[in-house]
């Protein structure tokens, strides 16, 4: 295990993978962290008890699940599958994603709003990855409101100045050099192990 990093295996469909297919790839990999889509591993009420019975054991075997949301109404459906059951309550976060599903293809901060206020109160630890021209002040205001962020290649490749970015380097260094202006410190891999750890008490 590399000390100084947290590998994450993404199961995203990309319109190809069955949610079959996506369990059976973390089931042959066992990664310390998975990210995972709700409405794809769950697309309709005849998979929900199949993909419970694997999210309980990842679960089991400690393996930390970020669950993808697009909108208020997957926030919605994760909060009502998390109350039933159906997802475990330990080890796990949320991946909200902004920008995704709307016609310009482009994130909006206020986007963020609708999906919060359903979140309200649950103490689930959340974080923003956003597409577009404006992904940068998404990422700023996810943090100011108290999330984490994910930036890189898969979401756009321009940098603050809206230039094409010479690596993904250069979009984390940009947005952690906003995070520390902020008044904010940044999190290393032992942070967020420290954080899987306690999430699993």
């Amino acid at each position: 295990m590399d000390e100084k990093l947290v590998i994450q295996l993404t199961t995203e469909a990309v319109g190809r993978y069955s949610p079959a297919q996506q369990m059976a790839l973390i089931r042959a990999t066992l990664p310390e962290a998975t990210s995972i889509a709700l409405r794809e591993i769950m697309p309709d009420e005849n998979g929900i008890d199949t993909a419970s019975q694997f999210l309980h054991e990842l679960s089991e075997q400690h393996i930390y699940i970020q669950y993808i949301l697009y909108d208020a109404a997957d926030v919605r459906r994760y909060l009502y599958l998390l109350s039933t059951g159906k997802i475990p309550a330990k080890g796990h976060h949320l991946l909200m994603v902004l920008g995704r599903y709307n016609e310009a293809f482009t994130a909006q901060p206020v986007e963020l709003v609708p999906m919060l206020s359903e979140l309200s109160g649950s103490g689930v630890d959340w974080a923003v990855c956003a597409f577009g021209p404006y992904a940068f002040h998404c990422l700023n205001a996810a943090n100011l409101l108290g999330g984490d962020i994910r930036i890189g290649f898969e979401n756009g490749l321009t940098d603050q100045s809206g230039k094409t970015a010479s690596n993904n380097a250069q979009l984390v260094s940009q947005i952690g050099n906003s995070i520390n202006k902020a008044g904010f410190s940044l999190n290393q891999a032992t942070d967020l192990r420290q954080k899987i750890y306690k999430s699993f008490k």
